[in-house]
């Protein structure tokens, strides 16, 4: 499979899905800036939504959407786990996906990454992320190890990358014990560690 990615964005969680099913994708970095990924096509051009991840298979489909690739992840590699298989559970990584997507990683805008001094406005995005995060803690607080359980999932790949971003966009994590643990697991783990080293962020 072929990856169109920018390093420590959303395409990261596909990346870590990808190596915990045991495919190590063809990596093709993309610049924003340019709109050019570095072989040689415009992103926008060629794949209209032009923003990653873009995921192609060996025969030639175009797979684009966190969540619409980690279910289609799933069906194709059911044997790596990356949704549980109980019925109740596999909604709710669906469910932590869909949060994660439209609760948290909307909210990290542009402002918050490159601001030099905080306004009313980015301060407030802050509050809305923290409260977010609050949710997130709660439901770690009886020591599982990960979102579902002890297994790592697609829930817990997408989460972990917008825990990344908090540094960047200077969101302290604080207050939330359990969450800073929980993100210190999944950096310990073998296919988080080698996507997160493929793209040159270890």
């Amino acid at each position: 499979m072929k990856l169109y990615y920018i390093p420590m964005a959303c395409s990261l969680a596909v990346h870590i899905a990808l190596r915990k099913a045991g495919v190590v994708p063809e990596l093709v970095k993309y610049d924003p800036a340019t709109g050019m990924a570095e072989d040689g096509i415009s992103l926008r051009e060629t794949y209209p939504k032009g923003y990653v991840p873009v995921l192609l298979d060996d025969q030639g489909e175009v797979l684009t959407e966190v969540l619409s690739i980690m279910i289609e992840l799933d069906a194709r590699y059911p044997e790596a786990g990356l949704l549980p298989k109980g019925r109740v559970q596999r909604r709710q990584a669906i469910e932590w996906l869909a949060y994660t997507s439209s609760e948290l990683h909307k909210r990290f805008t542009v402002p918050l990454f490159f601001e030099e001094t905080p306004t009313a406005e980015t301060n407030a995005q802050r509050e809305q992320i923290a409260a977010r995060f609050d949710l997130v803690e709660a439901s770690l607080s009886d020591k599982k190890a990960f979102l579902l359980g002890d297994e790592l999932t697609a829930a817990d790949c997408y989460l972990l990358v917008v825990m990344l971003w908090t540094v960047p966009a200077k969101v302290s994590l604080d207050r939330w014990p359990d969450l800073t643990a929980y993100r210190d697991r999944l950096l310990q783990n073998p296919d988080v560690s080698a996507a997160m080293a493929a793209e040159g962020l270890m």
